[in-house]
């Protein structure tokens, strides 16, 4: 009897402890999803930006063009 209920004990702790690590490593997957989001906000930041300048640049080079082709 006193044996079933040291098993019992010992196997609610085992539980209890397999859910303290899997709640740890989900925490950590949310965090790391999270970092992951932000990362990709930062990447379509970059790219609008690069394309911004690229716009600007063509602009640039035609009103360049535009001024060689007057002489200016």
């Amino acid at each position: 009897m006193f044996t079933r209920i040291i098993k019992t004990l010992t196997a609610l702790l085992t539980l209890l402890v397999l859910v303290f690590i899997a709640d740890y490593y989900l925490d950590r997957l949310k965090q790391t999803e999270r970092a992951l989001q932000t990362a990709q906000g930062d990447i379509w930041a970059y790219g609008g930006s690069v394309r911004r300048h690229e716009t600007e640049i063509k602009q640039l080079y035609d009103w360049h063009k535009e001024l060689e082709e007057k002489g200016l």
